[in-house]
């Protein structure tokens, strides 16, 4: 009797319990729902959407409507169809400092932002911020589902809805939160042995052309590299042809654009920026280099890392590989700024889980989850220029430390 009256105790316990983890769960729901609108209808200002990537995606978007698609990366006319969207606040863009928020996305990728060209500006910037936020949700319930640690009526999988890269790349139009679904995404279908599904994720990668880097890192950790390169191949093929529907041969016309429009006067501030590429600009002797010669270094020293990584990968967990990844990613990726480290939170998922998992938590595991919470800030005090160092170096720890089980729950 007495151990059957312990027993209902603790079930009513556990029952109490898991009805307060609700309630606090459907009340930060509400509340964040509350905040966007909030932040949304009343805090952001006009200014606020005027700077942001929106406008360039709008652009893009806009010319494809209007038939310019073989134009497309053409200077004068991304900047008439930039000026009538600017119109109705007389902003001129020649009289700017910043004298074109250039679309620099493949043609299909405009595609997405079509619906938004038939609303107002304003409305339709808005409406595009609920969506990313829904996004940031999507993400921590998603986390939630591939990490059983991270449940849902914890913390841990919203922590996208305080991290400063992510909050921020939410309020300025970036499409990092994306990039985060489909790693989180890339990891479970890895883990799970998915490889043709990996193969058509990759592919998707190309819709951010710099961030395609990644795929031959994906290629290494697939097992089964015969039934990635058949989903990347199908996939990428039916890019290609949609991109060749819209824009005709472009391909030459996007490099020259892609080239001319790293520029200050095109929005690019490199004291903005992450990527090795980035700190080789601003470093002597380097940045006595021109583009064409900086990109053969950055090239250079990525396929150092394809080659250490290909030597490696087979004494590293899964996890630690897509850590790995997931960092040399964003290190080559040329083109970053701060808000695209919202993508450190697929390693920050990886390690939270690995750490309540129960498993011993390493020296690296802590260096690691530590650099990788707290490395935006640097952004914060002006020291971004030493990110890609600091993000190596958490890779080379990541690869030299003792393989954990090739196992996550």
């Amino acid at each position: 009797m007495r151990s059957k009256r312990y027993f209902k105790t603790l079930l009513g316990q556990w029952k109490i319990s898991t009805y307060s983890k609700r309630l606090v769960w459907v009340t930060f729901v509400i509340c964040y729902v509350a905040a966007v609108i909030i932040a949304v209808f009343l805090v952001i200002t006009t200014g606020q959407a005027l700077g942001s990537d929106f406008v360039s995606f709008l652009t893009g978007a806009s010319l494809i409507r209007g038939g310019e698609g073989k134009h497309l990366y053409e200077f004068p006319i991304q900047l008439a169809y930039q000026q009538r969207i600017l119109q109705p606040f007389n902003l001129n863009l020649t009289n700017h400092e910043v004298k074109l928020l250039p679309y620099l996305n493949l043609p299909v990728f405009a595609l997405l932002y079509i619906p938004f060209t038939y609303m107002p500006f304003l409305i339709a910037y808005k409406l595009y911020v609920i969506l990313l936020a829904g996004v940031l949700f999507i993400i921590g319930l998603v986390a939630s589902r591939i990490f059983s640690k991270l449940s849902i009526y914890s913390a841990w999988p919203f922590i996208p809805l305080v991290f400063y890269p992510s909050i921020g790349a939410v309020f300025i139009g970036q499409t990092s939160v994306f990039l985060v679904l489909l790693f989180l995404l890339l990891f479970l279908y890895l883990r799970q042995g998915k490889y043709f599904q990996v193969g058509i994720l990759s592919s998707l990668l190309f819709l951010k052309i710099q961030y395609a880097i990644a795929i031959p890192y994906l290629f290494i950790l697939s097992r089964d590299k015969k039934n990635f390169s058949k989903g990347l191949v199908i996939s990428a093929v039916i890019i290609i042809i949609l991109n060749l529907w819209l824009s005709g041969f472009f391909l030459n016309e996007y490099f020259s654009f892609l080239v001319a429009t790293q520029k200050p006067e095109f929005g690019l501030r490199d004291r903005d920026m992450f990527t090795f590429f980035a700190y080789l600009r601003q470093t002597q002797p380097f940045s006595l280099l021109n583009f064409y010669e900086l990109f053969l270094v950055n090239i250079f020293f990525y396929i150092i890392t394809l080659v250490f990584l290909f030597k490696n990968h087979e004494k590293l967990s899964l996890e630690n590989n897509f850590i790995v990844v997931t960092i040399l990613t964003l290190v080559f990726s040329i083109h970053g700024v701060n808000y695209d480290l919202a993508l450190l939170l697929v390693p920050i998922f990886i390690i939270v889980n690995r750490i309540r998992s129960g498993a011993n938590l390493s020296n690296t595991d802590r260096i690691t989850i530590f650099t990788l919470v707290f490395l935006p800030a640097l952004f914060l005090i002006g020291k971004g220029v030493f990110i890609p160092f600091i993000l190596i170096g958490v890779t080379l720890l990541l690869i030299t430390q003792q393989a954990h089980p090739r196992r996550l729950s």
